[in-house]
């Protein structure tokens, strides 16, 4: 790890989980914490967000109602979850979920269709829909359309249920499934974006749970499957996300470390070489880079993963550190991230993420 040796983390670098734009539907944009059941509308339509919520019809496209705010455990309102099946609106451990999502109804039952309209049209988007899972010999799906001012469907992604069930129980059971959609020209064309369930399970038996927004970025990058991450002491591993645009004059790269130990504290690490080092320094984890590696634990970047035990950076593409210096992203160039956090595990260690590269143009 060409770098220079881990210092100890002043805690007057520690810094909160900043998402500014990402809805977690934990607090408002006032920083008011959201309560069970309450109902979103227009609440994060000022900026950074620019969106509001509703619930329409499948077919008409009708507004029935508004979503509400489902805070995991019970009461039941959009899934049964982990453990073993039977947690109420409860993810897997390592799913990114603190305590708020965002669902059509109050009970157990899928009403309509969720839409997001946007005040102004985006190129991209990013969010996770929870405990898509297959059951009793049926499956559920969701379709998610953005369609432009003129109401015309411009980019369509499919959420289907997944093979694991870290939790137990039915596949897919309790996780947290990633889509994106993006303009195919480039250009600001997104004005809303609807929801809709297209599986084969009952309607009755099915709710949507939306979380971890980011309205105007997408998910990029390609997770390295040649360095498998270790669980911390949540008993998963840690699972870093990318986000925003491979475009170096846009300057919009996001990292997402999430199912962190909560209250750990840690940083992120970036490279253009992989690598594969088990219990690299001593700790528990696995380094998937290698080459020169530089840490992002500068004022400001040192993360703290509060009760949530998330870590969110935005990156500068032009000051990326490595052990001689800042470098710029050039053309061409595959960078590499990973996160470096601290644990007790029982004792004082550390961990590592897994690790996630994009191909920046």
């Amino acid at each position: 790890m060409h770098t220079t040796p881990l210092s100890p983390i002043v805690a007057a670098l520690m810094v909160s989980v900043a998402s500014a734009q990402t809805i977690d539907f934990e607090t408002l944009p006032s920083g008011a914490p959201t309560a069970d059941l309450q109902f979103i509308s227009n609440e994060y339509e000022a900026a950074p967000f620019g969106v509001r919520f509703e619930i329409v019809d499948r077919v008409t496209g009708a507004f029935i109602k508004f979503p509400q705010i489902a805070k995991v455990g019970p009461p039941r309102t959009a899934f049964a979850g982990c453990p073993d099946n039977f947690g109420a609106d409860t993810a897997v451990q390592n799913a990114g979920v603190c305590d708020s999502f965002l669902t059509d109804d109050s009970a157990l039952g899928s009403v309509g269709n969720l839409r997001i309209v946007y005040t102004t049209p985006v190129v991209r988007a990013s969010s996770v829909l929870l405990d898509v899972d297959a059951y009793s010999g049926t499956f559920e799906e969701w379709t998610i359309s953005a369609s432009n001012a003129s109401g015309v469907v411009i980019a369509t992604a499919l959420v289907q249920h997944s093979s694991a069930s870290p939790c137990g129980g039915y596949p897919g059971n309790g996780t947290a499934t990633p889509w994106s959609v993006e303009s195919p020209s480039g250009l600001p064309e997104i004005a809303s974006i609807e929801i809709a369930f297209t599986g084969t399970a009952p309607v009755s038996q099915v709710g949507v749970a939306f979380d971890n927004f980011t309205p105007s970025e997408a998910g990029i990058g390609t997770p390295f499957t040649g360095c498998a991450p270790v669980a911390n002491s949540t008993g998963f591993p840690a699972i870093l996300f990318a986000t925003g645009s491979p475009a170096i004059a846009d300057n919009q790269l996001r990292v997402r470390a999430q199912g962190l130990p909560p209250n750990s504290i840690g940083y992120f690490l970036a490279s253009q070489t992989l690598g594969n080092t088990p219990m690299a320094g001593g700790f528990q984890g696995t380094l998937c880079l290698g080459g020169s590696i530089g840490r992002l634990s500068g004022p400001g970047q040192v993360q703290g993963g509060g009760a949530c035990g998330l870590f969110d950076l935005t990156m500068d593409l032009g000051l990326i550190p490595q052990p001689t210096g800042f470098v710029a992203v050039q053309p061409g160039e595959s960078w590499s991230f990973q996160c470096w956090y601290r644990d007790g595990n029982p004792g004082p260690t550390a961990n590592f993420s897994d690790a996630v590269s994009v191909v920046f143009f």
